[in-house]
Order: C-alpha cells, then sequence, then structure tokens
C-alpha cells in the first residue's frame, strides 16, 4: 500500500490504529463463532493457571535475590517479590472460582 506524501504522519497512525482494531474484532468474531465454548474455558483455565504458575516462579527467584543482596550489602528491598507474589495469588484465587 502506497500512502501519498501529502498524508501526516497522523493520519497514517490513526488508519493503522483502525485496521489493528478491525483485525482485533474479526479474530475475536473468529474465537466467539468457531471455537466451541468448552474449549475456551480450558484455554482460559490454563492460561491463568500458567501465569499464576510463571508469576510464582519469577517471585522466588526475585525473593531469593533480594534474600542475596540484603546479606550482601544490607539493603532490604522486597517490593518486586511481594508484588509478583500478589499477582500469583489473584491469578490462582481467578483459576480457584472457575473451577466447576
Amino acid at each position: 500500500m502506497t500512502v501519498p506524501e501529502s498524508d501526516s504522519a497522523a493520519t497514517r497512525a490513526l488508519n493503522l490504529i483502525g485496521a489493528l482494531l478491525g483485525l482485533i474484532y474479526l479474530l475475536w468474531a473468529m474465537w466467539t463463532l468457531m471455537v466451541p465454548e468448552p474449549t475456551r474455558r480450558e484455554w482460559r483455565l490454563r492460561t491463568v493457571l500458567s501465569c499464576a504458575l510463571v508469576t510464582s516462579r519469577l517471585g522466588r527467584r526475585a525473593a531469593e535475590g533480594c534474600i542475596i543482596r540484603e546479606v550482601s550489602t544490607g539493603q532490604a528491598n522486597y517490593e518486586l517479590p511481594y508484588a509478583l507474589m500478589r499477582a500469583s495469588d489473584w491469578f490462582t484465587e481467578k483459576y480457584r472460582r472457575a473451577l466447576p
């Protein structure tokens, strides 16, 4: 697709955003019409459980790094591990609520 030089960058950006929104809508429509509800539910559960496991692992690794840093420097900063573990708890709770 060729864009005339008279078009501004803002116009091109708006055209790109419109095309992306159309693509997202198309994918959503295909998802809801072609994939049966039990399969969609299973995929959502798998995704939420995977997110819970990943954030839990990342939280543990970040906590280990914070402990090592605290021992070596004396500074304690556990904000990142705490946030990751809270996210993991949130995903786990969503998973448990979605189970039959």
